[in-house]
């Protein structure tokens, strides 16, 4: 039975790899990664304004309830 050396190569492939991943960020546009954060930030609000339709088509009373619980409470 041979002994072979303990080598590190799986480790020096990901930390490659990584660093190939960084590389490639870093030399990405300015422009293209703020329209990415902003597509992303659209979306969200898209999001929040189609469940808020959502509720108010689904519970068409729920404000005047709400008016009705200030009152009471105020």
């Amino acid at each position: 039975m041979t002994h072979l050396p303990i080598t590190d190569n799986a480790t020096r492939s990901i930390k490659s790899a990584l660093r190939r991943s960084d590389e490639t960020a870093a030399e990405r546009p300015r422009f293209t990664m703020t329209a990415t954060n902003l597509f992303v930030i659209f979306v969200f609000c898209a999001i929040g304004l189609l469940a808020t339709l959502n509720v108010m088509l689904r519970f068409p009373d729920f404000g005047i309830d709400v008016e009705q619980l200030a009152r009471f409470l105020g």
